[in-house]
């Protein structure tokens, strides 16, 4: 299960991430694009966030970041199981035919287990047919962002969370 779980959801290099902090951080100081960033977050955040009126609400509503400073979402962003709410644990199944089955626990009966993931998917799966649930102790946001987005694209789309009502 442990070499399943880690093919889903790799350990992070924090070496990496540790090279790589220094240029986002110089970026989030330097001019930004907010408009540009409400695209960047339409393609690779609406998925499992709602801003703006864009986006579905699977994962924690970031709408409301006026507390948290740039520095500290960028932090949320690299690191997203750093600090995470047990409610966004993912979760992995494994059924009693090899299937597996990775997302949100959205809800549970005495007959099912239903899993939501991105796009507000879900997939209820029965009880019986369970082999395996285990919580990966992981957001379900997966680690790895910054390989999708360079320092001014991240930048961008953090004004944008930040300054969303302004635009």
């Amino acid at each position: 299960i442990r070499a399943r779980v880690e093919a889903l959801w790799p350990a992070r290099n924090q070496e990496d991430l540790a090279r790589v902090r220094p240029s986002y951080l110089a970026a989030l100081a330097g001019p930004t694009d907010p408009a540009r960033g409400r695209e960047l977050f339409r393609q690779h955040c609406a998925t499992c966030h709602r801003v703006a009126g864009i986006g579905t609400a699977v994962g924690p509503d970031i709408a409301e970041l006026l507390g948290r400073t740039r520095e500290q979402l960028l932090n949320d962003v690299l690191e997203p199981s750093q600090a995470i709410d047990g409610a966004y644990q993912a979760y992995l199944v494994t059924t009693t035919d090899g299937r597996q089955h990775t997302g949100l626990l959205a809800a549970e009966t005495d007959y099912t287990l239903t899993l939501k993931q991105a796009d507000n998917q879900e997939t209820p799966i029965l009880r019986r047919e369970i082999e395996r649930i285990q919580s990966t102790g992981a957001s379900f946001m997966p680690a790895g962002f910054e390989k999708t987005l360079d320092p001014q694209a991240m930048a961008d789309l953090i004004a944008f969370l930040k300054e969303w009502r302004c635009l």
